[in-house]
């Protein structure tokens, strides 16, 4: 009866061990489950990210583009000023030489 008690406890073991490696099984499978589903929504956070830095970057860029064109403006509306004003004393120049035309 000894020798009985030996297997069961052997074939105990072995069924434990089963159960053990089946347990080990499942726990990884949800490990990688787990794993994969953190990728994704990293991956979904990176694109994101990555759309909120370039509209914050157009914004940044935009900002410098309207600042330059409006230095560009003031600058050519200078220049414009000035050649009216030049224009004007010329005529204003030639009308006074000539006061009877």
């Amino acid at each position: 009866m000894a020798k009985k008690g030996k297997k069961e406890n052997g074939v105990k073991t072995e069924a434990q061990l089963l159960k053990d490696e089946e347990v080990r099984r499942k726990l990884l499978e949800e490990m990688k489950a787990n794993a994969k589903e953190k990728q994704l929504n990293e991956e979904k956070n990176s694109k994101l990210n990555n759309l909120k830095i370039q509209a914050r970057w157009r914004e940044i860029m935009k900002t410098v583009r309207v600042k330059e064109l409006k230095d560009q403006v003031k600058a050519l509306h200078q220049i414009y000023d000035h050649r009216m004003d030049r224009k004007q004393a010329a005529t204003a120049l030639l009308e006074w030489r000539s006061p009877g035309s």
